[in-house]
């Protein structure tokens, strides 16, 4: 695992300094301003990875291309397989209606646009694999578009194709991402509970 650590930060042309205080400023949502050393953080800028906005004191932020690297390792050290696009794209085409069709019945439009659903989904296996998996987008889907039926009866139901990745402030979010997380959550408390039994 250390070697595929090592060979991923030399494929991404940082330093082992840089790369560990990307990966403190990440891990532990840390200021710019932090005492780090200003080459290192010149590195990160230079990388597109953080944004430096007062060079006295090297305040700033970690650009979303730091914290999607940082996510990269943490699939990479967790080994988590990684499929080819070809091959996810021809998984998710064949549940893709399926998945629409959670969202049928709802509100006028709400299933979305079919080639902008399968576009998003595939783009979310590869960004999000440890969500990689259609039992869990349908489970996390159907407790989404229950809470918006007891909440407002879907008055602000996102279309299928913005659930999965809607760009807001210039920036994609996924709200399909959150409510696997969610579920997952749910899942771990609940085999915590057994264990205490």
């Amino acid at each position: 695992m250390i070697d595929k650590l090592i060979e991923f930060i030399k494929e991404k042309e940082l330093d082992i300094n840089s790369f560990f205080l990307l990966y403190d400023l990440v891990k532990n949502n840390k200021p710019l301003n932090f005492g780090y050393s200003i080459d290192h953080l010149i590195n990160l800028q230079d990388k597109k990875l953080v944004k430096i906005t007062n060079w006295d004191n090297a305040g700033g932020e970690v650009r979303q291309a730091g914290i999607d690297l940082i996510n990269e390792v943490d699939v990479l050290t967790r080994n988590i397989p990684t499929v080819k696009k070809k091959d996810i794209s021809n998984e998710i085409s064949e549940w893709i209606e399926e998945f629409r069709n959670l969202f049928k019945g709802t509100k006028v439009g709400a299933k979305g646009d079919k080639k902008s659903c399968l576009e998003k989904m595939i783009r979310f296996f590869e960004t999000y694999p440890e969500y990689a998996d259609k039992n869990l987008i349908f489970k996390a889907t159907e407790n989404y578009i229950r809470s918006e039926a007891v909440n407002n009866n879907y008055k602000y139901l996102q279309r299928a194709d913005y659930f999965i990745f809607k760009k807001t402030d210039k920036e994609d979010t996924s709200r399909l991402a959150a409510f696997c997380d969610e579920v997952n959550d749910s899942v771990d408390n609940s085999s915590n509970i057994l264990d205490l039994n």
